[in-house]
C-alpha cells in the first residue's frame, strides 16, 4: 500500500518534492494544513527547525530517569519538525553528509533554546518531558532522546502512511522508491525529560528568552 500510494505522488508537471505536492500528495498536504490549524505549533527561532506545542501525551507511558513515568493523558511538549525549512535546506545542500551535519547543529540549536524555555519557567509546570513521533526517530538518538518503536496498532500503519506522504512531499524527489528504504522508515517515538533537556544543554549567554504564554491542551 506505501510503494502505491506514494507512486501516485506525481503528475504530468513532474514529482513530489522540495516542498511541491503533485498527484495524491496534494491530499495529504491537506491533511497536514488541517491538522496544523488544529494544533498549531510555534516556532522557537527564525530559522529553526523544530517547532513545539503543550499536549496530552497519546500513547504508552514515557520512563524518565529517576523519575515516575508519564502516564498517557499527562501533559507533554510535543515536538514537530518545521517541514518547510528542511524542504528549503534539502534542496540547498546536494550532499547528504553536510545536510546531515547542518540538520543536527540546528536540532542543537532549537533545543537548547527549547530548554532556556524551561529554565526561564515559560512552559506550563506539570509538564516533565518533551516528546515526538516521526519516521526518523532513531537519528534524534544523538540529540539526546530516548526511543522506541511506536507499538503496532490499527492506527500505526495510517499514521506512518501519513507521515510517508509528508517526507515524499518535503524531501528530494525519488528518494523513496527503495523498498529497502522503506522497510526501515519505520514509526517511531523520542522524548527527553525537561530536567535532562536542561543537564545536556546548559546555559549560553547568546541565547536569551522572556517569558511566554504556552498554550495548553
Amino acid at each position: 500500500m506505501d510503494r502505491l500510494a506514494l507512486g501516485l505522488g506525481r503528475s504530468p508537471w513532474g514529482e513530489s518534492g522540495f516542498g511541491r505536492a503533485r498527484g495524491l500528495m496534494h491530499a495529504f498536504r491537506l491533511a497536514e494544513r488541517i491538522l496544523e490549524h488544529q494544533h498549531p505549533p510555534q516556532s522557537l527561532r527564525d530559522g529553526g527547525i523544530v517547532r513545539y506545542e503543550v499536549l496530552k501525551l497519546p500513547g504508552r507511558a514515557l520512563p524518565l530517569r529517576g523519575q515516575p513515568p508519564v502516564l498517557r493523558g499527562d501533559a507533554v511538549v510535543g515536538v514537530h519538525f518545521d517541514n518547510r525549512v528542511l524542504a528549503s535546506l534539502d534542496a540547498a545542500e546536494p550532499n547528504l553528509h553536510v545536510l546531515t551535519w547542518r540538520l543536527t547543529r540546528l536540532g542543537a540549536e532549537d533545543l537548547s533554546v527549547l530548554a532556556e524555555l524551561a529554565r526561564a519557567g515559560a512552559l506550563p509546570a506539570e509538564t516533565r518531558a518533551i516528546w515526538g513521533e516521526t519516521l526518523l526517530y532513531r537519528a534524534l538518538r544523538r540529540l539526546g532522546f530516548e526511543t522506541r518503536p511506536t507499538p503496532r496498532t490499527f492506527r500505526t500503519p495510517f499514521a506512518r502512511l501519513f507521515f510517508l506522504g509528508i517526507l515524499k512531499i518535503y524531501g528530494r524527489p525519488g528518494k523513496l522508491v527503495d523498498s529497502r528504504l522503506l522497510a526501515h522508515l519505520q514509526l517511531g517515538e523520542a522524548w527527553m525529560s525537561l530536567d535532562e533537556l536542561q543537564r545536556r544543554y546548559p546555559p549560553r549567554p547568546n541565547i536569551s528568552v522572556g517569558k511566554r504564554e504556552v498554550p495548553t491542551s
